[in-house]
């Protein structure tokens, strides 16, 4: 399993609701950032961060691909986990209304 993915993991053993919003695509600026220690450091104080190296290294090359936030509320507030969605997509598509992968108003 990606350490990308792990935290998710116990979300499902917990049987928390859970639910993930679109909000965008990764653009070519987000990708060279990535590479430039400056606007992405993998070092923090107390040296390097393997964990923020692994991720830094597995997102290069990704233009183009989507961007979501994840939701996830306390066992039994499903309600609550859809309202938080649907303020995220409200939200992004009032703020990014051009911007390509912008949910869908229904």
């Amino acid at each position: 399993m990606s350490i990308a993915a792990t935290y998710t993991a116990l979300f499902n053993l917990l049987d928390f609701p859970a639910g993930v919003v679109p909000v965008g695509k990764v653009a070519a600026k987000d990708d060279k950032d990535l590479v430039n220690e400056s606007t992405y450091p993998v070092v923090n104080c107390s040296g390097h961060n393997v964990v923020l190296r692994i991720i830094r290294d597995s997102s290069i090359n990704s233009v183009g691909l989507p961007l979501s936030v994840q939701i996830v509320t306390l066992p039994f507030e499903e309600e609550k986990c859809l309202r938080i969605m649907r303020e995220v997509e409200g939200v992004w598509s009032d703020d990014c209304p051009s911007k390509e992968g912008t949910p869908s108003e229904n």
